[in-house]
């Protein structure tokens, strides 16, 4: 099926700014032959529950993107969400009435992060005590490697996890911080040379519902 133009164009200048600068742990790839599905891998951040977890997930665009919200999964067990079921965001398609065109991947991600490490409920979360979610970070690992299309698709992330923690390269970024990325987040520059631009846009929007 040919993808819209402007979804096409869109998320191809959203992958090329997300490569020329990458945002603290987050990676992502569209799967080859169809830009509108995205994999992505959070890393826990430090002094977190899911510090040295790394979790895989899944965006599903949808072809009149960025008029309309993608679909949000996440595939590696975490504690905090459901494996394969949709997760209920203000940046996902389950709040379409408060999506905003000008958000990018990366905003999305960034989003997803910083909700992951908060304690608000939604559809599709789940509670889970701390230690139930340190002994999943360390389980991700093999459960990541066992992933063919995860191993195909991040072969920096499976080298990284393959390596004994202490080698892991080094974030210097905290718990804390990770919310001061989202919100110090350049929105102008993922958006700078992006053709579909609106100016109605409010940067500081509250992604959790």
């Amino acid at each position: 099926m040919a993808t819209n133009f402007a979804a096409h164009s869109r998320l191809m200048n959203d992958y090329r700014n997300l490569k020329r600068d990458p945002i603290p742990y987050v990676v992502a790839e569209p799967l080859c032959g169809n830009i509108l599905e995205w994999h992505y891998v959070l890393q826990g951040p430090e002094d977190s529950p899911y510090q040295g977890g790394f979790y895989h997930g899944r965006l599903l665009f949808p072809d009149n993107f960025p008029f309309a919200p993608p679909k949000i999964e996440m595939i590696t067990p975490s504690g905090r969400f459901q494996t394969n079921e949709f997760i209920c965001l203000s940046i996902s398609n389950m709040h379409p009435e408060s999506w905003n065109p000008c958000w990018t991947v990366g905003t999305l991600l960034c989003g997803l992060l910083s909700f992951m490490i908060g304690n608000a409920k939604t559809n599709g979360t789940l509670e889970s005590t701390e230690e139930e979610k340190k002994k999943l970070a360390r389980e991700s690992l093999n459960f990541n490697l066992s992933n063919s299309q995860f191993v195909e698709l991040f072969p920096d992330t499976v080298n990284k996890i393959r390596l004994p923690p202490s080698n892991y390269e080094c974030i210097d970024m905290t718990f804390e911080s990770v919310h001061k990325t989202v919100n110090d987040f350049d929105f102008d520059r993922d958006l700078s040379n992006d053709p579909f631009i609106f100016d109605d846009w409010d940067s500081d929007s509250d992604f959790s519902m």
